[in-house]
């Protein structure tokens, strides 16, 4: 089959897996690679996406990876159980909110410069930054330079989940937590969000939202109404003075309204977390079981190191932290994403 063949016969096969195309799910997502040998490299599509059963879905099984260089390939999900696709789920990773990995492995015929793209017709609805941002697609790349002289070449990865909640008229930071496990120097810029391809026109930054270049903290000054914004990070890799890879991230913030921060007992009424200092399990008290509630736990860079689904259906909850380190920790307590409990604990 040549290469023109190969590609209407998989955009045929999307078309049958995506039928609905008014269907909304999209919030976030990137595209890594691992060297294995040679030409060779393993390619991961992590996607991040809304399951509320209020919206329409559309959840894939499978995702086309175009490679950069005439060839493309459905790429299977390999997370999660596997119960209604043949390959995997994916995983929650919060109320609503799925963790999709999307795994392939491709040779590539020589050296070179290669961006593979993943794009999905249903980006989720609803974002304020983007202007009708159902109608528009959700389309990612990364770049990779393919040359012996800079093997191994990775691409940067990133430990936190980029989905992220933040007060309203409260100042917001936190930390994209991009690494290089080949030791290269990382940079960050924000770019537009891209759909079918380009740019999309009308995704702007809230005043006051800005990222470091070298360190990728972001900070918002006070976002002032409750919504979803999504951006896009360019994170550039570079050795020896020259880029030699980047790629671009898409993540979201939700703003949500702020309740107060409640660390004591003497709260009479709200949310209760302790004991402070803990040391094996976190026990949360006083949650309205009429809403969906996950508890978000931080180090003090801001990094996401824990998400943990609480049951809609009991006023309180048990939270296993062993495998923490010893310090001090921020968290946040997400109801139903209208309402947010935020504190700090010590792990001892």
């Amino acid at each position: 089959m040549n290469q023109a063949m190969k590609k209407i016969y998989v955009l045929f096969l999307f078309s049958i897996l995506s039928s609905n195309l008014f269907a909304t799910h999209v919030k976030a997502g990137e595209i890594t690679y691992t060297q294995l040998t040679g030409l060779t490299y393993k390619i991961n599509v992590n996607v991040y996406t809304n399951t509320d059963p209020l919206t329409t879905q559309a959840d894939r099984c499978y995702l086309i990876v175009y490679f950069g260089d005439g060839d493309s390939t459905m790429a299977p999900r390999v997370n999660g159980p596997s119960l209604l696709c043949t390959s995997a789920d994916g995983e929650m990773f919060a109320t609503y909110s799925k963790k999709n990995i999307y795994e392939t492995t491709h040779t590539y015929s020589g050296n070179g410069l290669y961006i593979i793209t993943m794009e999905d017709p249903n980006r989720e609805a609803g974002i304020c930054n983007i202007p009708n941002s159902v109608d528009q697609s959700f389309f990612i790349r990364t770049t990779i330079l393919i040359d012996p002289s800079i093997t191994p070449n990775n691409s940067p990865q990133f430990t936190a989940t980029p989905v992220f909640y933040a007060a309203v008229n409260v100042p917001y930071a936190q930390n994209l937590t991009a690494y290089d496990s080949d030791g290269d120097i990382l940079t960050y810029e924000l770019i537009p969000c891209m759909g079918y391809g380009t740019p999309i026109i009308g995704n702007t930054h809230p005043t006051g939202f800005s990222i470091d270049s070298l360190s990728g903290e972001i900070i918002w000054n006070s976002p002032s109404i409750i919504c979803k914004y999504n951006f896009a990070v360019k994170v550039r890799k570079w050795r020896n003075g020259a880029t030699i890879g980047d790629v671009i991230r898409e993540f979201q913030i939700c703003t949500v309204a702020y309740t107060g921060i409640d660390e004591s007992s003497k709260n009479e009424g709200k949310i209760l977390l302790y004991p402070n200092p803990v040391t094996d399990k976190i026990f949360i008290s006083k949650l309205n079981s009429e809403f969906r509630n996950t508890l978000f736990i931080y180090d003090l860079t801001g990094r996401l190191i824990k998400t943990v689904f609480l049951s809609d259906s009991s006023s309180s909850a048990e939270v296993e932290v062993l495998e923490l380190r010893r310090g001090f920790y921020n968290y946040e307590i997400v109801s139903d994403k209208t309402s947010i409990t935020r504190g700090k604990f010590v792990k001892n």
